[in-house]
């Protein structure tokens, strides 16, 4: 009886730990494919949520959910104004019901299984590898479309001399660009062994900044002035951020197509269908500011209450889409949540200067800080990539601050 207890420990003991290798190599096939493939992105979804049922049902420990538990209760409370809002759906119950459950329960998901999994610095060192590899392979595809008139992964032509890599547009392609810039500069910012991984780490930020600049993304750009403030904040080493900023503030300025895009920022008119639709936005949300016209809702009513040339859209405003959905009380809650994360993750990286973990939680809160403020201008949180990216990272952030916490309290 003794041996059969044993053998079934064992068992049991091999089963969880193949299922933290399928969470684990499905969060890396994830990150790596997330440029590439839709259909990749939710089959190592699938992977990962698979891995975390099987390890929960054996192991019963959610001891990760307990010790943050204020975030956890933020997801909550932003899960149920997101349902609560589907009592003004009406006849498009049934496309609000199918968004609460197939997308955004799937991107809480991911969050919360990422601050579970990685508990551990080595882990989270090798999905930012994954990471960074991923995008180096995409920056030259980008640089590929832009110079030889094909990008490599989808064979996507290049229009207009405008650089979308693998992305549909250049404004998806722009915030994943500001994202993997700051967390290669704060790789490149690590005291590594070899002075030569600092040089290719610098020279695939290099690319990445080609990327960016040829994207002509306005909201992009912004994103990584600010994502670079936050950088120059947090690091007391900024020799290569300065380096890299200033080739990015002369090209914008000493290029011509790229200061042409900046001057047309504020002639008047060239932003007036943008315009436009913040305006109906805002009428919408004038109708419903509580809980909004209805999770999934925005485009239908884009459709049929609004009195304009503009047609079917998105708002180009995450935040007032957001509202004009779910509500006040929704968009107050992500940004309490997104907020306090980012927050937590400046103070924290402010104490572990001379971490390489802490200047990776630098790198990464300036990027999700970054894509937040592109995100102002246009439909990041409303995409499948740019969501699973966003709500992913910011899980890895959690568990960086987590780490980084308990380091701090040993010492």
């Amino acid at each position: 009886m003794t041996r059969i207890r044993e053998f079934l420990r064992m068992d049991r003991f091999r089963a969880a730990n193949i299922a933290g290798k399928l969470v684990e190599y499905g969060f890396y096939g994830l990150i790596f494919f997330l440029p590439i493939s839709k259909a990749l992105i939710e089959t190592c979804a699938g992977f990962i949520l698979l891995g975390f049922l099987i390890r929960k049902s054996i192991s019963k420990d959610l001891s990760s959910f307990k010790s943050d538990a204020g975030i956890f209760w933020l997801l909550l409370i932003f899960f149920v104004f997101n349902a609560m809002s589907l009592a003004n759906s009406g006849p498009l119950l049934g496309k609000g019901i199918k968004t609460l459950f197939c997308k955004w329960l799937e991107y809480f998901l991911l969050f919360a299984i990422a601050i579970d999994h990685f508990k551990r610095a080595r882990s989270i060192k090798r999905f930012i590898y994954v990471f960074v590899f991923g995008a180096a392979l995409v920056g030259l595809s980008a640089l590929s479309q832009k110079f030889f008139g094909f990008e490599f992964f989808r064979q996507r032509p290049i229009a207009g001399g405008i650089v979308t890599g693998p992305f549909e547009n250049p404004n998806s392609f722009s915030p994943y660009l500001v994202i993997c810039l700051c967390v290669v500069i704060a790789l490149a910012s690590w005291k590594w062994p070899r002075k030569a991984l600092n040089f290719s780490l610098l020279g695939v930020g290099l690319i990445l900044l080609v990327g960016l600049l040829f994207t002509f993304s306005r909201a992009g750009w912004l994103g990584f002035v600010a994502g670079s403030v936050v950088m120059m904040f947090l690091f007391d080493k900024k020799k290569l951020l300065l380096s890299l900023f200033a080739v990015f503030v002369l090209s914008l300025l000493l290029f011509f197509p790229f200061t042409q895009r900046l001057v047309y920022s504020f002639r008047a008119g060239w932003d007036s269908e943008r315009f436009i639709i913040w305006r109906e936005s805002i009428t919408m949300i004038q109708e419903n500011p509580f809980l909004g016209k209805g999770l999934g809702t925005y485009m239908d009513h884009s459709k049929k209450d609004i009195a304009s040339d503009v047609g079917s859209h998105y708002a180009h405003n995450c935040y007032l889409q957001m509202w004009a959905e779910t509500g006040m009380f929704t968009l107050l809650t992500f940004l309490l949540l997104a907020g306090f994360v980012l927050y937590r993750g400046i103070r924290i990286s402010l104490r572990s200067k001379d971490d390489d973990l802490g200047i990776l939680l630098g790198g990464l809160t300036a990027g999700l800080f970054g894509f937040l403020v592109a995100s102002f201008f246009d439909t990041q949180l409303y995409s499948l990539q740019l969501s699973v990216l966003f709500w992913v990272m910011l899980g890895v952030a959690v568990a960086l601050e987590r780490i980084l916490l308990h380091k701090q309290l040993q010492e």
